[in-house]
């Protein structure tokens, strides 16, 4: 993306964040805003500047286009940049394919010298000179339509220093008279030191009070007046006072917060294991290797597969280690995973998402907001009284396809196709786990290793549905070790 389109982004993100302070946190009333935004003509409608009246931007030129202003200053008077120094490149789209030129320079004391060029170079920077200084010429064309009401434009007494102005070319060719404003002049040294003492007076005079109040001096002592008045201030906060300052306005936490739930089964996560490549190692080159697999599934093979590991364990083991073994164990989890029945339903999905981030700010008031509260795990979690600031990533979230993505294929045959139609399209969340599942014996026994994650699945659910207004389906744990897909029963 071009960086001029960029403050667009910049423009509708910052938006959001303004829409999400007023409690505006779902997905579709986003949409809903944005809409209308659009509908008034974004170029000059949309604002990126605060609605306080004392609110107060500072933007290039890049960053202030589309946004507006009741009152702008055009500052920096004294530096205007000359595009002829920075000529090391042209490309050029007249004819069916595009063409780039390219100088190489060297530092050369206080500047840069040319060492290699193309044929005609000199020819071809006056082509690209020509295109800079039009650039210019629409940045002036900017800068003089972004006020509303009031357009100070800076500049400089010295004729000599006028010309290194960028804003001297607005001033010159105006239609319109520009007044000039009277600013008073600064005060003289004499009187600048004067107020430096004065400064340096009242910091001693107050590190002396601050001193006295915290060692318990009486009010006598010190600067009277001063001393009082911070005694006073100190007084005036009681143990309640402070006990309250102390307390939490709102709470941050994420999925890997929530306590487990227990079941007859316990948890066999990697954690505890003294393998190196176990616990969360393995689980983020697993979860980053799923990523990748699934974003390049339509041209992903056994070289693509060989470069994917041996760049994953280089990122996390680093070069000089033999990791022979290592690779054994990720191949065979990614070969688990190409062959699962998730990926054949992944490979028919008419919508996939990986490692989908979400922030969400749930309110004392709100089901989600209990529910969080309640599967936290700490011993005063059910009675928090303040919003909790909720943050994750979501592994994988698609929607189904006619095809079941369970192993077991009954459900598919006892409903029919009509069925398998019906389930098309909707959505499934999946979250990946490495946990040691291998010696498992009964599908049960699988189904309560499962529900161990059952919280943190059913905050995703509830996340995905209140930001994006659609509903989930289904929800469930993959096992990479194993290459199964569990879903969980909410109830």
């Amino acid at each position: 993306m071009k960086e001029p389109r960029c403050a667009y982004l910049y423009q509708v993100l910052e938006y959001a964040r303004q829409l999400e302070s007023q409690g505006k946190t779902d997905f579709p009333s986003l949409v809903k805003k944005l809409k209308e935004l659009l509908e008034k003509n974004p170029e000059e409608e949309l604002d990126l500047f605060s609605r306080k009246e004392s609110s107060v931007s500072l933007l290039n030129l890049h960053k202030a286009k589309g946004l507006q202003a009741r009152v702008v200053f055009l500052a920096n008077p004294g530096k205007k940049v000359d595009p002829k120094n920075f000529l090391s490149k042209h490309i050029q789209r007249l004819e069916d394919k595009p063409r780039g030129y390219f100088s190489f320079s060297r530092q050369r004391n206080f500047g840069r010298q040319e060492i290699a060029f193309p044929p005609n170079w000199e020819e071809i920077k006056a082509e690209e000179l020509k295109y800079q200084q039009s650039e210019e010429t629409r940045l002036l064309y900017v800068a003089a339509t972004r006020a509303e009401e009031l357009l100070v434009i800076s500049d400089v007494a010295e004729p000599k220093v006028k010309k290194k102005n960028p804003w001297h070319d607005l001033i010159e060719n105006s239609d319109e008279d520009i007044k000039e404003l009277e600013i008073e002049s600064l005060p003289a040294k004499e009187e600048l030191a004067g107020t430096k003492d004065e400064g340096e007076k009242d910091k001693k005079e107050g590190e002396i009070a601050t001193r006295e109040v915290e060692a318990g001096s009486g009010i006598g002592s010190g600067e009277k007046g001063q001393t009082e008045d911070l005694t006073k201030l100190y007084a005036s906060f009681n143990s309640d006072d402070l006990t309250r300052l102390k307390e939490n306005t709102y709470m941050v936490k994420a999925p890997t917060d929530l306590q487990k739930k227990k079941t007859k089964v316990s948890s066999t996560s990697d954690a505890g294991s003294q393998d190196e490549l176990e616990g969360a190692l393995l689980g983020n080159i697993i979860h980053r290797a799923f990523e990748i697999i699934v974003k390049d599934k339509d041209k992903f093979g056994e070289k693509r597969k060989h470069e994917l590991v041996k760049r994953l364990l280089k990122e996390h083991l680093g070069e000089n280690r033999d990791t022979t073994q290592e690779k054994e164990t990720i191949n065979s989890m990614i070969d688990t995973f190409l062959s699962s029945d998730l990926f054949t339903q992944i490979n028919h999905s008419p919508g996939i998402q990986t490692e989908v981030p979400f922030h969400l700010r749930t309110e004392p008031e709100e089901n989600l907001h209990d529910y969080i509260s309640q599967n936290l795990g700490d011993k005063d979690s059910e009675n928090i009284d303040v919003p909790i600031l909720f943050s994750g990533t979501m592994d994988l979230v698609y929607q189904k396809s006619s095809l079941s993505h369970q192993k077991d294929k009954s459900s598919e045959a006892s409903h029919g196709k009509a069925q398998a139609e019906e389930d098309r399209g909707k959505w499934v969340i999946v979250d990946y786990k490495t946990d040691r599942v291998d010696e498992v014996e009964s599908g049960e026994e699988l189904s309560q290793h499962a529900e161990v994650y059952l919280p943190q699945l059913q905050v995703y659910k509830e996340v995905f549905e209140i930001i994006t207004g659609e509903k989930v389906w289904d929800f469930g744990v993959y096992f990479a070790r194993i290459g199964e897909y569990v879903s969980i029963d909410e109830s």
